[in-house]
């Protein structure tokens, strides 16, 4: 509960951090360029959940999700930093992103803990973030935070920030944001993403999000 309550006040401070006219001028994202990267890939299986499934699979997954959704909608024009079980390297992601001249960057990744009672969704910012998108990182991460854990019920673990290499080179440029989207060596938020709609459920909260 103290740490609920903790992370609670820490999300709050970080969003009432921002100018209330920035605030007020932060809308959802149309007809944007926003890039989607699936953690992981290929030779680099990332995580590996209790139930033998890689965190490079949930994550393509999700983003193909994402891209799916949003190609029915057609809001934002969304790019996958890979759409295969390939490995990709950091430096590569990070300069598609800039050559596409995103304005929006999201990693997605699950967490993993020795500990199966592990839980929740976390939120990453580069601590060497630019200030010129500083106001509207921080909100999209307060928006991602608020979404998944008011609609799907994640353990709230709070926004953090963590010099990520794809967050540190991103962040000169674009939104960006790295998201840990539950921990797949929990055997309940494993079990809950194994199913197609709990994958549709997070790209929609995701998606709308953005």
């Amino acid at each position: 509960m103290k740490r609920k309550v903790f992370c609670g006040i820490l999300i709050l401070l970080l969003y009432l951090w921002i100018p209330q006219s920035a605030q007020a001028q932060f809308e959802p994202l149309k007809n944007k360029i926003v890039v989607i990267d699936p953690g992981h890939g290929g030779s680099d299986p990332g995580a590996i959940g209790v139930d033998g499934i890689s965190e490079s699979e949930y994550t393509l997954r999700l983003a193909k999700k994402i891209l799916l959704l949003n190609n029915k909608t057609n809001p934002n024009e969304i790019y996958l930093t890979r759409y295969a079980d390939s490995l990709i390297s950091l430096k590569d992601r990070i300069f598609l992103s800039k050559t596409l001249n995103a304005e929006l960057y999201i990693s997605l990744h699950f967490n993993h803990s020795t500990s199966a009672s592990a839980k929740g969704i976390e939120i990453f910012l580069s601590r060497k973030i630019s200030s010129s998108y500083r106001d509207s990182s921080v909100l999209l991460a307060y928006r991602l935070h608020e979404n998944l854990v008011k609609s799907i019920g994640f353990s709230p673990r709070g926004i953090k920030f963590k010099d990520f290499l794809v967050l540190k080179e991103t962040t000169k440029n674009m939104t960006s944001v790295l998201i840990e989207i539950c921990f797949i060596s929990n055997p309940d938020e494993a079990k809950f993403m194994r199913y197609d709609d709990s994958m549709k459920r997070l790209a929609h909260l995701i998606l709308n999000s953005i």
